[in-house]
């Protein structure tokens, strides 16, 4: 577990780093962090990085992790979320809560990002959406963009599926054993 939460943090925050240092750059205003700033992770920044040149004037970063995923940030995100909830165990569904709640919240805001860049971006972003084809991660999202809705169900339905887990195994550890109870 602790392990998945590190590749996970690896993941977000070189990604998030990717994406600043692209942008800096672009704007002219890139400052080196300094040494004693943490964290110092290795792939932070991906040197002359590939990217779409659109019409709205804002580029499309098409390389580092963003060449896996749209929101690739978002995915590590979701498996932060069910660390938190899985290092508490299976006994009860309120560790499991921000789990299924940001799931559902972080889809759903991914989807309207999606909207909102297809309008600005036009055939700018079903460019972008066919070289980086995959949502999340390919292990999770549909390649097609337009089936974002049943990912969003998908996920809604995983959500159900962990809670009706967590619930059962939480009823399951109230119920007294034949070992507790003493005979007299």
């Amino acid at each position: 577990l602790f392990v998945l939460y590190l590749c996970a943090y690896f993941v977000w925050d070189t990604a998030n780093s990717q994406k600043n240092y692209f942008r800096l750059v672009l704007n002219g205003t890139y400052k080196p962090r300094p040494w004693y700033i943490f964290p110092q992770l290795p792939w932070k920044v991906v040197q002359k990085p590939a990217y779409i040149r659109t019409k709205a004037g804002t580029p499309l970063l098409v390389d580092g992790w963003w060449k896996y995923a749209r929101k690739i940030h978002y995915t590590m995100d979701i498996c932060f979320a069910l660390c938190w909830g899985l290092v508490c165990g299976p006994t009860h569904f309120l560790p499991y809560f921000y789990f299924c709640f940001f799931t559902g919240f972080i889809t759903h805001r991914a989807s309207r990002d999606h909207e909102r860049c297809a309008a600005k971006y036009g055939d700018d972003w079903r460019k972008y959406t066919q070289m980086v084809p995959y949502v999340l991660v390919d292990v999770f999202a549909y390649k097609d963009s337009a089936h974002w809705t049943p990912l969003a169900a998908g996920f809604i339905v995983l959500d159900a599926a962990m809670g009706a887990f967590g619930l059962k195994a939480y009823l399951e550890a109230q119920k007294p054993s034949a070992l507790n109870l003493k005979s007299e």
